[in-house]
């Protein structure tokens, strides 16, 4: 199982796809992938791992989208989806929950040289999505302790001001 997991981290999110991935690291047919991953329904252990490597950046990317709703939409449908591709190769996902997936985006879009395009683009990204993403920590954080009465300083009382 450790063996296919590490496998995959390095081939789902390959830009180039698992095909590619796979012969450019020397296994063309996919023959040692094929040591461990099964064909099925008439798909080879390569077609497979392709399929998974598409959903994988799907769910990302919609996962995203909801985090980043405005980013996604003043970049546009195109760009968002090469950002997402781009930001999940430098940052790919250390935990099964997609919920912090979009931590460190505002900070790559802000300083990230590959990154660059989309600050062209979209100037303001950085600070939109640092926005965007304060928002899902606020909205996810515990609820602050309700203000009671009895933390309220007493009334003092006020001098009445003189009337003119």
């Amino acid at each position: 199982a450790a063996a296919i997991q590490q496998v995959g981290r390095r081939l789902v999110p390959a830009p180039e796809g698992v095909a590619a991935a796979l012969a450019g690291e020397g296994d063309t047919g996919g023959l040692r992938l094929g040591a461990m991953v099964r064909g099925d329904r008439g798909l080879s252990p390569v077609e497979r791992l392709g399929v998974y490597a598409h959903a994988f950046l799907e769910r990302r990317r919609a996962a995203l989208g909801r985090d980043f709703p405005d980013l996604a939409a003043a970049l546009g449908e195109d760009a968002f989806h090469d950002l997402v591709r781009v930001y999940l190769m430098i940052h790919p996902p250390h935990r099964p929950s997609i919920r912090d997936a979009g931590r460190d985006l505002p900070a790559f879009l802000a300083t990230d040289d590959v990154a660059a395009p989309f600050r062209r683009r979209l100037p303001c990204a950085p600070d939109l999505a640092a926005f965007e993403w304060a928002q899902t920590e606020v909205f996810d954080a515990p609820d602050a302790r309700p203000l009671l009465i009895d933390f309220l300083p007493a009334p003092t009382a006020r001098r009445a001001r003189p009337s003119r």
